[in-house]
């Protein structure tokens, strides 16, 4: 609660928050307090503004209803957490070599830092995928990548992607090949494996897709990127049930479940359950296995380890219960990783199958760093 005026150049908090029983501070509270007075104290000392000694601390009297407060113990002494507006700005801060620089010259500094290098900047490449996209699917994304202020998208319409997400999508549409793409956080890979499931979805009636995440969180946080495409694409004529969508795990209630095995085609789901549920009851789960035409393998670089060669089996137990009855094209296999050394090797290991093709040139824009 503010007690001061706008001439006032000090904030006096009274602690709102939750309280322990019959509305005493619990020692967490106090030391919540404590912690914020002692961290703007210290950027208050950064910044200079001690430098003409403590007295220039500003003060100010506390209201009338303020005091009694105090007297009577609700606000304990020195426990409230006070925010200092109007003082001087603080330094500059250091970024890149210049903060090693900095900090090499500290006293306590005896060469912790091993190797350091620098990054230089790096400008967007653009490009424009070679495979002929479904016309519907190809307005969503132009339409998509609009929204967000796309430079290479002004007054054109043709569909520039960056060069990796434009590599990547012909080695899976057109050479039918297993793609891992390694590139930078927040590149845009995801938009490889859409624009593949949902160009398969359009144009077949039976096609189906199955996501692995390695993690419940991460699936429902792509659930909702795919709804939104399937909505825009609903929005122009398709068919609800063309596009329909489900998220499969452990929380999902059985007439979900039931739901997902007559009429999801495309299923997000995580190792674990593909294991003890999926597979088990691969006849129930028909539709969806022996129509899939890929499988989504994200974060990859999660699968290592104990944790990776159970993850390995589980693949290939959907590889063979997958191919065994297949008619089709062959099934084909996308993984995605951001920090991942040997993508190639690693994704070869875990399907067992020959080497895909591999998207490591990044073709998005970055800021150089240290």
């Amino acid at each position: 609660r503010c007690l001061r005026t706008k001439t006032q150049p000090l904030l006096c908090v009274r602690y709102m928050g939750p309280r322990g029983k019959r509305g005493k501070l619990r020692p967490s509270d106090i030391v919540r307090c404590e912690l914020q007075c002692r961290r703007r104290l210290l950027e208050l000392w950064d910044s200079g503004f001690f430098d003409g000694g403590f007295r220039s601390l500003p003060m100010v009297e506390l209201p009338p209803e303020a005091k009694a407060a105090v007297t009577q113990g609700d606000i304990p002494r020195a426990r409230a957490a006070v925010a200092v507006d109007n003082l001087v700005q603080p330094r500059s801060r250091l970024n890149g070599m210049d903060l090693v620089n900095a900090l090499k010259e500290e006293s306590w500094y005896f060469n912790q830092a091993v190797h350091v290098s620098q990054t230089a900047a790096r400008t967007a490449r653009f490009a424009e995928p070679t495979a002929v996209l479904h016309p519907l699917l190809k307005e969503v994304l132009l339409e998509s990548l609009r929204s967000r202020g796309s430079s290479a998208l002004e007054n054109s319409d043709q569909l520039k992607l960056y060069s990796h997400q434009a590599e990547a999508i012909d080695a899976v549409l057109l050479n039918k090949q297993d793609v891992v793409v390694s590139t930078s956080t927040g590149s845009g890979k995801s938009l490889v494996y859409l624009t593949a499931i949902f160009d398969a979805l359009l144009r077949r009636e039976d096609a189906t897709a199955i996501l692995i995440f390695p993690t419940k969180a991460l699936a429902q946080d792509q659930l909702r990127t795919l709804k939104d495409l399937a909505q825009a694409l609903t929005a122009r004529g398709v068919p609800e049930e063309t596009l329909s969508i489900a998220c499969l795990d452990g929380d999902t209630p059985g007439a979900e479940r039931a739901r997902v095995r007559k009429e999801a085609r495309v299923v997000l789901t995580n190792p674990d359950m593909l294991h003890s549920h999926v597979l088990p009851q691969h006849i129930e789960y028909s539709r969806l296995l022996h129509n899939v035409c890929y499988v989504v393998l994200d974060e990859v670089h999660v699968y290592r380890g104990a944790f990776g060669a159970n993850v390995c089996s589980v693949i290939r137990r959907l590889r063979r219960l997958v191919e065994v009855e297949r008619t089709q094209e062959a099934l084909q296999f996308v993984a995605c990783s951001a920090t991942v050394a040997n993508p190639g090797e690693h994704l070869e290991r875990l399907l067992g199958r020959s080497p895909p093709y591999v998207v490591a040139r990044d073709g998005s824009p970055s800021g150089g760093h240290v």
